[in-house]
C-alpha cells in the first residue's frame, strides 16, 4: 500500500479532495442523496477528507465576512468528528486516529495560505466581488483556526 506524510505511516486511502458542504446535494427534508464535484477524487490521506469538512462545515459565517469573529462552531466540530468515527473508527489506523484534530488545523491553515496567495497575485484563481475580497476570506480562515485552536485547548 502507498503511504503519504507523517514519514509514510499514513495510508493512501480514495478519498474526494473537496469534502466540502456544497458538494453534497439535499433533498427537501435536508437529507443528503448525493455527493458531487467528483472530478477531486484521488489517492492520499483520508485526514485531508476530514480537514476541508471541518474547514466547510465549523465556520458560524459566510466565507468571506473578513470582520468574523468567534465563526467556528465547537457543537458542529463535535457532531462531525463523531459522525466520521462512526463509521470508520474500526477501518483507521491509530496515526489517522491521532491527527483528526491536527488534520482539521492544516486544512484551515492550507486554505487561508491559498487565499492570501491569490489576494497578492491579482486574484486569478478564486472569483472575487471587490478588490480586497480574497484577503477578507484569509482574515476570516485564520478566526476560524484561531476558534478550533482555542476549542481544542480546552477540550485537552
Amino acid at each position: 500500500m502507498d503511504q503519504h506524510g507523517k514519514n509514510g505511516i499514513l495510508p493512501s486511502r480514495i478519498i474526494h479532495a473537496d469534502a466540502k458542504i456544497s458538494n453534497i446535494l439535499f433533498n427537501k427534508e435536508y437529507h443528503p442523496i448525493a455527493v458531487i464535484d467528483l472530478d477531486t477524487v484521488m489517492i492520499s490521506s483520508i485526514l485531508y477528507d476530514f480537514g476541508t469538512m471541518i474547514q466547510s462545515y465549523t465556520n458560524n459565517t459566510e466565507e468571506d465576512d473578513g470582520k468574523a469573529e468567534n465563526n467556528f462552531n465547537p457543537e458542529i466540530y463535535t457532531a462531525v468528528k463523531k459522525g466520521f468515527l462512526f463509521y470508520l473508527n474500526e477501518k483507521l489506523t491509530p496515526e489517522e486516529l491521532e491527527n483528526l484534530d491536527y488534520a482539521a488545523q492544516v486544512a484551515i491553515y492550507i486554505q487561508a495560505i491559498r487565499f492570501l496567495t491569490d489576494y497578492l497575485d491579482g486574484s486569478k484563481y478564486y472569483s472575487i466581488k471587490y478588490p480586497e475580497h480574497n484577503l477578507d476570506r484569509t482574515k476570516n480562515q485564520i478566526e476560524l483556526l484561531k476558534g478550533l485552536r482555542e476549542y481544542l485547548e480546552k477540550t485537552r
